[in-house]
């Protein structure tokens, strides 16, 4: 049940495909088909009963997402199907029927996306004041093979001229590659700073989603989060 309204929210949020924590308040028990058997291939029966659950609702990919709980102490993934045509908005409504779901309910999810925005500050950063052309040199070092061959005393040339070698005894013999020095100039930065303008923008994410039959409302799941970043609104000359 909670799974379900947690592949609600996912859908609402698929595009940026982070799972989200919720709390799952079920008021009738529900019966849902869960992964189960190798690689999650197969479908199994379970029911979640009457209460509150802690729930997971994880995109996995744009047409399903998993609504991950724990059901009698143990871990259930609770799939939900996404129709490809589907357009599930950051904000607004939106019902995942079951017949595109695969699951014996519909989904309805509530998103709701705010924002907030910073006084401006600055902080000192470095910087490109110019290039200057410097003359350097690059050396390569030398590199030295070694491989083991028969020894010589192993070895005879018959008339043909055929060398055949017998035996185990063997010798190395290496070959040093010589290094190489290229020398030229190049363009090196020189570093200055400057004042770069900031504004932080926090985003506030809000979710409901009820799971449906009919006109009843069996469950409802609840998500919020918020996230800040940081933005570039403007910088002075390098100095």
């Amino acid at each position: 049940m909670k799974k379900l309204m947690l592949l609600a929210l996912a859908s609402t949020l698929f595009v940026a495909c982070d799972s989200m924590k919720g709390d799952l308040q079920v008021k009738s028990a529900i019966t849902a088909e869960k992964k189960s058997g190798f690689l999650g291939r197969k479908r199994e029966l379970i029911t979640i009963e009457e209460g509150s659950y802690e729930a997971v609702l994880n995109p996995t990919s744009k047409t399903n997402i998993n609504l991950v709980l724990k059901v009698d102490g143990k871990k259930a993934k609770i799939p939900f199907s996404v129709a490809p045509h589907q357009v599930l908005p950051e904000d607004g409504k939106v019902v995942i029927h079951a017949a595109d779901s695969g699951q014996p309910y519909d989904l309805e999810v509530n998103s709701d996306t705010t924002s907030s925005r910073s006084g401006e500050y600055s902080r000192t950063e470095s910087s490109v004041l110019g290039y200057e052309s410097v003359y350097r040199c690059h050396t390569t070092p030398g590199e030295t093979e070694c491989r083991d061959v028969p020894s010589p005393s192993n070895c005879s040339r018959d008339d043909d001229g055929v060398v055949t070698c017998t035996g185990n005894d063997t010798r190395q013999v290496c070959h040093t590659r010589p290094g190489s020095t290229e020398c030229g100039y190049e363009q090196e930065a020189i570093y200055g700073h400057h004042q770069v303008s900031y504004v932080d923008v926090t985003t506030y994410k809000n979710l409901k989603a009820f799971i449906v039959e009919g006109s009843a409302k069996l469950a409802s799941f609840k998500h919020s989060s918020s996230s800040t970043s940081s933005h570039s609104v403007g910088s002075s000359a390098c100095y």
